[in-house]
């Protein structure tokens, strides 16, 4: 299990450490309650939940994505496109929804495809994370 990663986001560093409590007679224990904590400009954060299949380039895609969920207009790279997820508060309630903007390169040529989603979501960042996901699928043939 990786414990450790570095990566560059936006021109800043940012490092992820995998914290856990449980120790055996035997050694480490595969944790079930391990946590990524991201440090960013020295600001350390609680992240997302860790596992024993995580691997560098699944915490670097897990950090990027925590990261730019925050983001005033997030969007993350995947492959030839960008996913771009627009949330909105549904009026008169505190349930997010979530459209999408997907940017895709073809050969040099740009073309954008708008999404809408109808599900409702807890809060902005629960949006854009399901908007990253759904995106992908779109982008994947899956829907």
């Amino acid at each position: 299990m990786v414990e450790h990663v570095e990566l560059d986001y936006r021109g800043k560093k940012v490092t992820a450490d995998c914290l856990s409590v449980g120790v055996t007679t035997v050694g480490r224990a595969h944790p079930s309650n391990a946590r990524w904590h991201i440090t960013v400009d020295g600001v350390t954060q609680d992240g997302f939940q860790g596992g024993p299949d995580d691997t560098k380039e699944s915490v670097e895609s897990g950090v990027r994505a925590w990261l730019a969920i925050r983001e005033q207009r997030p969007k993350l790279p995947y492959l030839d496109c960008e996913i771009e997820p627009v949330p909105l508060q549904v009026t008169g309630s505190s349930k997010w929804r979530v459209n999408l903007k997907l940017l895709r390169n073809h050969q040099g040529e740009f073309t954008e495809q708008l999404v809408s989603m109808s599900n409702e979501f807890a809060s902005r960042e629960e949006a854009v994370l399901h908007g990253f996901l759904f995106g992908q699928k779109v982008v994947d043939g899956e829907i």
